[in-house]
């Protein structure tokens, strides 16, 4: 009967070993966890991605935030073909938002550094360095919080997005997502909104003013910028460029 208990008691302890999480695979089990999620989120990304390419969205995740948590009513998005819009408009934009933005995949790893540094001496977050990828990744999948982690996630799904997408497509999808105003987004309601004529019937100047508000539609329009220096260096330097 000992010799039976002994029999049985190895082989409770041969099986407690076998399924016994080793400590190897306690400590992977967070990183394995990590690997699913970023699976998970670039398969997310990768199919609307691949709908984006053919479907300009009418709503994107700034739109939700500014209408449900800061009670904003937002006017119907405009679409204006990338065809439809001249070459010299689309350099204004380029130059001020990305002057390298058919030369990278998705981020300017420069600007990052760049950026990096002064939020560092500055000892708070001061600049961003967004690509146009990346202000597209923030605007269509992500929220304006500005801190380390969103700025990873939008550079993640920025080199996703420029793998699966043309530059133009790009540039079409960014200058008829982004924000312009309160509830305004894209370039063909922002151009009613401010103007009260369509994207086609804008002159040169009033496209300047439309490139240099950019950085903050929500304090000021293309008849105020004026006010704020950065806006107006950005405006001066689209004139002298001409």
């Amino acid at each position: 009967m000992p010799e039976k208990e002994s029999h049985l008691t190895a082989a409770i302890d041969r099986s407690m070993r076998l399924h016994r999480p080793s400590i190897r695979r306690i400590l992977l089990f967070p990183f394995e966890m990590l690997i699913l999620a970023h699976v998970g989120i670039a398969l997310l990304i990768a199919c609307y991605t691949l709908l984006f390419a053919f479907v300009t969205p009418r709503i994107n995740s700034l739109m939700i935030f500014r209408s449900l948590v800061q009670g904003q009513r937002l006017l119907p998005i405009k679409p204006v073909p990338l065809s439809q819009i001249p070459v010299v408009d689309r350099n204004m934009f380029i130059l001020l938002e990305d002057g390298h933005f058919y030369k990278h995949h998705g981020i300017d790893l420069g600007a990052i550094r760049e950026a990096y540094r002064l939020n560092q001496r500055a000892g708070y977050f001061v600049r961003g360095a967004s690509t146009i990828d990346q202000q597209l990744a923030r605007t269509l999948f992500l929220t304006m919080d500005k801190n380390y982690y969103r700025k990873y996630l939008e550079a993640f799904i920025a080199v996703e997005m420029d793998a699966l997408l043309k530059k133009d497509r790009i540039l079409e999808l960014y200058l008829n997502s982004i924000e312009w105003g309160p509830g305004v987004f894209g370039i063909g309601q922002a151009s009613m909104y401010e103007f009260g004529k369509p994207f086609g019937k804008l002159t040169t100047d009033q496209v300047r003013r439309l490139a240099a508000v950019l950085p903050s539609p929500l304090h000021y329009t293309v008849n105020t910028f004026m006010r704020d220096q950065g806006l107006y260096e950005r405006y001066l330097f689209l004139v002298n460029r001409q």
